[in-house]
């Protein structure tokens, strides 16, 4: 376990946004708890599904102020049903908020 943890760390180094996305959500998936300082950093308006998979894993409430902070700010129609929305909506009910 240790050793694939390891790799994940290395490959979320990686200057492959696919790769270090995916090793984000491995490490998520894992419970690390170093992946809530990395979400608090990148949670924003431009964030990836990744970034929102992560959060949604993770299911912590220190993660909430970021992604209400998200949804206030980009610009959604009553109708949305985005890919990218849902996650958010996801994350958001994972980490204790209500969805939309």
């Amino acid at each position: 376990m240790f050793a694939a943890v390891l790799r994940l760390w290395q490959n979320f180094g990686d200057s492959n946004e696919s790769v270090s996305g995916e090793a984000l959500a491995g490490l998520a998936s894992r419970k690390d708890e170093r992946v809530i300082a990395v979400l608090l950093e990148r949670l924003d308006e431009d964030c990836m599904v990744f970034e929102l998979d992560a959060a949604d894993m993770m299911g912590n409430p220190l993660l909430l102020a970021p992604l209400n902070a998200i949804r206030n700010a980009v610009s959604r129609d009553e109708d949305s049903n985005s890919y990218w929305h849902n996650h958010l909506d996801d994350a958001i009910a994972a980490c204790g908020g209500s969805k939309k």
